[in-house]
């Protein structure tokens, strides 16, 4: 049993178990049955890998111990730390030498000889050996090889190309013998200068070399007093250059401050590495013999490669990955094996081994504490319930947190509180406030980033709901809405009644007038009536005709008694109508001494006290026929025919003479026969037109000019139609005009 063995607990990963002894922790693969080390840690009491692969070890008087770049399998590291101390440069040829400079510009090699240099340097600007195992160091204030001093000059800059050395300084490029170091090789102990300012990078090869400065990149040859731009960037007006190295393809590699690094190639720039960089402000850049870009930056060491098809690809090793400090101050790299001097220390990498590992496992994030606060008391909720709060506990502070032990602290998060907010917004802190809320229901999301960029798979989430005010509830708001509504009904009620009293009102008045202007028209025609009948016993008078002047007032006695009779009513039966148009039509043809027949027709199926007429409805239009028409005429054989017949529901009365027609009317008026202007049948025209705008009864009539076969005029047609009883829809078509 191997519980029985162990002296701490025994934990499975897939197949392998992780056995505490007492001299240390111990595998067993139980698919292979092999027993390995894994861990020589005798005060080991029991072991923990996380999920990012982390190795955690408690121990006996030693704490926790954390193991960030141990193989879980065979339990061989992929980093290890060389120097705690501070490391401000580190270089080397190939793996024969390994060069470091500390923060007291102290000079070490740590690999076979073990030398060290302590130079009288004020700052320490680069370090750089070669194959013969020598190195060159320098600064403000001197350069070196290995620990003598052949220049008190300041440098900022060296490159080595075989037997020459390219040094920068303030001035400008100078190029020495490397087998002699007190001459300048070929150049006459003078400097190429720079006018535009110091120089702060070389690269020096066969003849050519490159320089830049805080205004560009620029290239020249030693034996030629020339220096040429190159535009790194035609919508910069400068680049800061600190860095130039080339690869063996022949592309030379620039790095800036500030601007990455640019590729150039016959002196052309080709490509530009900026925004897949962790950092645009490049501490130092070196090639490995792989020609692999390795560039120190701020937050970490980014590496450029190339993969099978040929295309960059841009890796990242921070913190994350093992490192003492994102900030990095120098790299080196030989056969996989990355160097890598930061302010916390000196790591060794197995690039190899480390790309192997599998970190993008995404970090876990929890909610941990959810606040409300409700006026000025704060209350917990719990993370892991939901909640119904009332409208003024809308104050919510959430803090949450993502687990991600290799990004030591530089966790990110994306949040966001559906519905209100539905982007994901991002932010360093581990809690949230939302203030002053809106009733509602709602649901936060989390998501945890590590300082690699892997997101949480899966969102924290925490949801609550907050009830309206009173005043914002549904049966409140529809109270509120019926009560609008029914001051809206009420208001418009009243409005449109008012608008309909009014209107009745006004329609009463309106009809009051239009009955008194019928009355008005009525009260016309009596006079106008009895002026005519007056005027024809006049001439009967004048024409000393005694017996029929007696006769006619006789008859027009009569006639007046059922004028008089009807006289007070303004509708009157239709059989009261025809017995005053008998008298009248019998005065006339008295009057006129026999110049016309007349027959009164009337069918038997007509009832003619079923119908109501005006008074004195027919009168003007057999006026009009007689003495406008028949009694102007002096062709034998004049009559007037009345005919009363039934025609659907309603009666017409048809009014025909076979006189002059109203056209020779017309003619002798306008000749001035007489002065006098016959109103009767206008009169009763504007009555007919008001009885039917006040719905009193429903009559049309028509006139119509009659024509002999060859289309002289031939009398004239007067049709009017009368309804039993009024109807609301009226209708009129003229198809004439009167006399």
């Amino acid at each position: 049993d191997m519980t029985r063995i162990g002296r701490g607990n025994i934990l499975q990963v897939n197949s392998i178990l992780y056995i505490v002894f007492n001299k240390g922790i111990y595998t067993f693969n139980i698919k292979t049955e092999v027993w390995s080390s894994f861990l020589n840690t005798p005060k080991a009491t029991s072991i923990l890998i996380d999920r990012e692969k982390n190795v955690w070890v408690s121990t006996m008087g030693d704490g926790l111990v954390k193991y960030v770049n141990l193989d879980i399998e065979t339990g061989k590291e992929n980093l290890t730390i060389i120097s705690t101390d501070a490391v401000k440069k580190v270089s080397g040829y190939k793996s024969q030498s390994l060069w470091i400079a500390n923060a007291k510009n102290e000079v070490l090699e740590l690999n076979n000889r073990r030398k060290k240099y302590a130079p009288d340097l004020i700052d320490l600007r680069f370090l750089e050996p070669d194959q013969f195992e020598d190195v060159y160091y320098g600064g403000s204030n001197a350069v070196y090889k290995n620990g003598k001093v052949f220049s008190n000059f300041g440098f900022k800059a060296m490159d080595i190309d075989k037997d020459s050395l390219a040094l920068t300084t303030t001035f400008g490029v100078n190029f020495l013998n490397r087998k002699d170091l007190k001459s300048f090789k070929g150049y006459g102990n003078r400097q190429l200068t720079d006018i535009t300012g110091r120089m702060y990078a070389v690269y020096y090869e066969k003849g050519l070399f490159y320089s830049g400065n805080q205004q560009g990149l620029y290239w020249g040859r030693p034996n030629r007093d020339e220096l040429n731009p190159i535009c790194l960037d035609p919508d910069e007006e400068s680049v800061s250059v600190n860095g130039i190295k080339k690869s063996t393809d022949g592309l030379i590699w620039v790095s800036t401050d500030g601007r990455g690094v640019y590729v150039v190639r016959d002196k052309e720039p080709v490509r530009h590495f900026q925004n897949e960089l962790l950092d645009g402000n490049i501490n130092s850049m070196r090639i490995d013999e792989q020609d692999q870009v390795w560039l120190a930056t701020r937050y970490g060491v980014n590496r450029i490669s190339r993969n099978a098809h040929g295309e960059y690809q841009v890796s990242k090793y921070t913190s994350f990955h093992g490192l003492p400090s994102d900030f990095v101050n120098d790299t080196y790299c030989y056969n996989d094996t990355l160097y890598v001097a930061t302010d916390a220390g000196l790591v060794r990498m197995d690039i190899a081994e480390i790309d192997r590992i599998d970190f993008s496992q995404p970090p876990p994030v929890y909610i941990s504490k959810v606040i409300c606060t409700a006026g000025s008391r704060p209350f917990m909720l719990k993370a892991d319930s939901s909640y119904v709060l009332q409208h003024d506990q809308n104050f919510i502070k959430i803090e949450y947190s993502g687990i991600s032990y290799r990004s030591n602290g530089n966790i990110t998060y994306a949040y966001r509180l559906l519905p209100l907010i539905s982007d994901w917004r991002y932010t360093g802190s581990d809690l949230i406030e939302f203030n002053d809320l809106n009733a509602g229901e709602y649901t936060f999301e989390v998501k945890a980033i590590n300082s690699i960029g892997t997101v949480s798979s899966t969102p924290a989430r925490y949801s609550f709901a907050i009830k309206p005010h009173f005043t914002r509830t549904w049966w409140f708001l529809t109270l509120c809405g019926i009560a609008i509504t029914g001051l809206i009904y009420l208001a418009i009620y009243y409005y449109f009644d008012y608008i309909r009293r009014r209107n009745i009102e006004k329609a009463k008045i309106e009809r009051q007038l239009s009955q008194l202007k019928l009355q008005s028209l009525q009260a016309q025609l009596n006079p106008h009536f009895i002026f005519n009948s007056l005027n024809a016993v006049q001439q009967l008078v004048n024409d000393v005709d005694l017996d029929q002047a007696n006769i006619y007032l006789a008859r027009f006695a009569k006639l007046m008694r059922l004028y008089l009779e009807g006289s007070d009513n303004q509708f009157i039966t239709l059989k009261q109508e025809m017995e005053v148009l008998r008298l009248y039509i019998q005065l006339e043809h008295l009057r006129f001494k026999d110049k016309f027949v007349y027959n009164i027709t009337i069918s038997g199926d007509v009832n003619l006290d079923n119908y109501q007429v005006p008074a004195m409805l027919l009168q003007p239009h057999v006026e009009n026929a007689i003495r406008h028409g028949l009694s102007r005429d002096t062709r034998p054989g004049r009559e007037l025919n009345i005919i009363v017949k039934k025609q659907g529901e309603e009666v017409v009365v048809i009014i025909n003479d076979n006189g002059i027609g109203r056209v020779k009317s017309l003619e002798q008026k306008r000749a001035g026969e007489s002065g006098h202007k016959s109103m009767g049948n206008k009169i009763s025209k504007q009555r007919i037109e008001l009885i039917r705008a006040l719905k009193l009864g429903n009559i049309r009539e028509y006139i119509i000019d009659l024509e002999d076969n060859e289309g002289i005029a031939n009398g004239t047609s007067v049709e009017i139609y009368i309804s039993e009883k009024p109807t609301e829809t009226i209708t009129d078509e003229t198809k004439g005009t009167d006399h």
